[in-house]
Formats: structure tokens, sequence, C-alpha cells
């Protein structure tokens, strides 16, 4: 079985997210259905007085169930100095914690996998591995005609966000060439955070998320924990995409006031974390 975790809160400028994250609920019962993928799915809602809607609003019962979806809550009383809305790592750690599956995928809320990704899934996963994967940036595009949230992503593609790792760039094969096993945990790191892949065994064995008061740069620091444990980190390219679809609006990072001139707290970690990049562990 895989457990797929994600964390979500509903707040202001995330107001559509409720229903993003029924796209993915049901992109993934599609795909572990057509497939015959054993699955669960665990939602960790992160809870304080920025809630604006709680999932129960708008998913029923009836619908987690038939999707094998379970919610878990978090109550936010964990240190946030800077005053971000949530700090993923310990919502998701909670999801990791909860899991029963063999193998845990930790996401974000706002992606959609497409047919070869599940096939994937089936087919290829290995223990002892890492798996990073390449994601696409789209628009939804609002259409008369009716089409499912997949479909949309796959007609209308920007960019891949990091193509430094696409084997198509002659970036890719340059870094392939390089002898730094700092420039490749590096660009490794640098793919998108939204989609984490690996054995439940390993997971328990880094602790997951590091949990800290900063939610930057915590998927970096997996990334390195995760070599420094010497598991093998591996890019899955082509044809395997995730999609994210963009906000309908500018979504800002949220952080409480600081004085001027005075260097953002998240500097400071950022720092420290590349000052200790090969001794780094979670938690």
């Amino acid at each position: 079985m895989i457990s797929f975790v994600t964390s979500i809160k509903i707040c202001k400028y995330y107001e559509d997210y409720g229903n993003r994250l029924k796209d993915y609920i049901e992109n993934i019962s599609w795909g572990c259905g057509l497939f015959d993928i054993s699955y669960e799915i665990i939602v960790c809602e992160d809870v304080c007085d920025k809630n604006i809607k709680r999932i129960n609003d708008i998913l029923s019962p009836e619908f987690l169930s038939e999707n094998e979806t379970q919610i878990i809550y978090i109550n936010q009383d964990y240190p946030n100095p800077i005053g971000y809305n949530m700090i993923e790592a310990y919502a998701k750690n909670a999801g990791l914690y909860r899991s029963k599956g063999e193998y845990v995928c930790i996401t974000n809320a706002d992606i959609l996998f497409n047919y070869d990704f599940f096939y994937y899934i089936k087919n290829s996963l290995k223990k002892n591995r890492f798996y990073r994967f390449l994601q696409y940036e789209c628009t939804n595009l609002k259409d008369s005609e009716y089409y499912t949230p997949l479909i949309i992503a796959e007609n209308h593609v920007k960019r891949p966000i990091n193509p430094f790792l696409n084997v198509k760039t002659i970036n890719y094969k340059n870094l392939k060439n390089m002898n730094s096993i700092d420039a490749i945990v590096v660009a490794m790191a640098n793919k998108s955070g939204d989609i984490m892949l690996m054995d439940r065994d390993n997971w328990i064995k880094i602790k997951g998320y590091p949990e800290n008061k900063y939610w930057v740069h915590s998927d970096y620091i997996v990334c390195r924990v995760v070599n420094n444990n010497r598991i093998p980190i591996e890019a899955v390219q082509e044809p395997v995409k995730i999609y994210t679809f963009e906000p309908d609006g500018i979504q800002p990072i949220v952080r409480n006031q600081r004085q001027e001139n005075e260097e953002p707290q998240d500097v400071a970690e950022w720092k420290f974390a590349q000052t200790y990049n090969n001794k780094l562990t979670c938690n």
C-alpha cells in the first residue's frame, strides 16, 4: 500500500484550496483505481484562528470514505514566531506517523499526477530510494465545457518549474558529469518540493521533515538528510509529470512585521543550514 500525505489550511489568499483538495483526492483515487494500487490519503489540516473555512465544510464524510481519505487535525501550538499561515512540517509529520503504507508520498494539496506517474508507482518503486519528480506549472483555464482537472492541466502546460534536471537540456548533461555531490544534491533539492516519495521505514529513519520554526528550505534539508544517510536520490524524468495549478491571485508569504533593515529570521536559518550541510539531521 502507498500512503499519500498532504497538509492544508484554508485561509486568506488560499480560499480555493478546498476545491483543489477535492481535485487532488479524486485524481489519486482515479489513478490508483486504474492500476489496482492499494492506497490511503491522509489530509492534515492545520488549525488556528486564521482558518476561514474547514475541510469538513467542503467535503462530505461520504466523499472522504469513498476515496479512502481521512482527515487529522493539528492545532497550531508549535513555535511560529514569524507568523506564517502554517508550518507544513508539523502537519506532514503527523500524517507520516499515522500512515500505514509501505511507501509514503508526501505532497502539497494543489497538484495532480498523470497516468504515467501511477504506472511508475505500480511497476518501478524500490525501497531505499528517495524519489524526486519533474513538476510542471499550468494555467487553470475556465472553459464552458466540462473537463477533468487533469485534462485541463495537460492541455495548458506553461513550462517545467526546474528544467535544470530535464534530460533534454544541456544543463542536465553537464550536471551529470560533475563530480561534486554538493551540486547534485542541491539540484535535486531545488526540484519540486511539492512531492517526495520514499519507503516508510526510511521516512521514519530520517524523522520526516525538520520541525523548526521556519517553513522555508525544509525540502532542501530533507534532501541533505537523505543524502547524509546514504539513501540514493532518484530523479524520475519523462513521461511522468506532476501538475500544479497557478493561483487565481497573488499569494504572498505571510510573516509578522519586522524592523526596518532587520534580517529575516528564515535567512539566518538558511545560512545555518548551508554551514552544516553534511551534519544536517531532521528534528
